[in-house]
């Protein structure tokens, strides 16, 4: 991770030296190559992903052969009563699209479940 902020600071650092007035949102830079508290520290609250998680708390049976699952077919966590979980980790695998009318579907269906009318 270290070596890729580094990389991606260089190729920022050759941009600017080409084009001044090309549109780059300011980087932060640690203050030195050796601090590598700094550095580090810069990577866990700057870092961000562009990936859409899912599938972390799959919608199987608890012994599916696949490896087994967190979730029943109502969205509760398997062995509990009240514990749901609504979001994309319970899809049993990654859908091929964008997650959102997926995700839709599941907060409906999950409204549904906890107000009793499924």
């Amino acid at each position: 991770m270290r070596a890729m902020l580094r990389l991606s600071m260089l190729i920022v650092e050759r941009i600017r030296a080409s084009d001044p007035s090309y549109p780059i949102e300011d980087w932060y830079v640690p203050a030195s190559d050796s601090d590598l508290h700094e550095e580090g520290s810069a990577i866990m609250t700057r870092n961000r992903t562009t990936y859409h998680y899912s599938s972390t708390c799959r919608m199987v049976p608890e012994d599916d052969a696949e490896g087994g699952g967190v979730m029943n077919n109502r969205l509760r966590a398997h062995g509990t009563q009240i514990l749901r979980v609504a979001d994309s980790g319970v899809f049993s695998w990654i859908p091929g699209t964008h997650l959102q009318a997926g995700m839709a579907m599941i907060a409906e269906r999950c409204t549904d479940f906890v107000l009793g009318y499924a």
